[in-house]
């Protein structure tokens, strides 16, 4: 018997943030699920941890201070950052 390693095209469908908000609306994707649009993929994303807001808060702070009223800082943001990528401060949407 000989060993025959067999070739698999797999096509990649990647969701624009429209698409990936919609799920939310739709009930796709809810409020509990981690998720972030990261070029067109959806990735599960761990929970944010003591020390992940521990040093996001100081680092926001420091900022603030050097910055002052000369810029506008969104630690964490929700905005979307190109067409196949959206934060969303690790989870869906939430819907109204």
């Amino acid at each position: 018997m000989s060993d025959v390693l067999a070739t698999v095209e797999v096509r990649r469908r990647r969701f624009t943030v429209e698409e990936y908000y919609r799920m939310a609306e739709v009930g796709i994707l809810g409020p509990e699920d981690r998720v972030e649009l990261i070029e067109g993929d959806i990735i599960e994303m761990s929970p944010i941890g003591t020390r992940h807001a521990t040093s996001v808060s100081a680092l926001n702070r420091r900022l603030i201070l050097a910055v002052g009223c000369r810029s506008a800082l969104a630690a964490e943001s929700s905005a979307p950052l190109s067409r196949h990528r959206a934060p969303a401060g690790h989870r869906a949407p939430a819907t109204a």
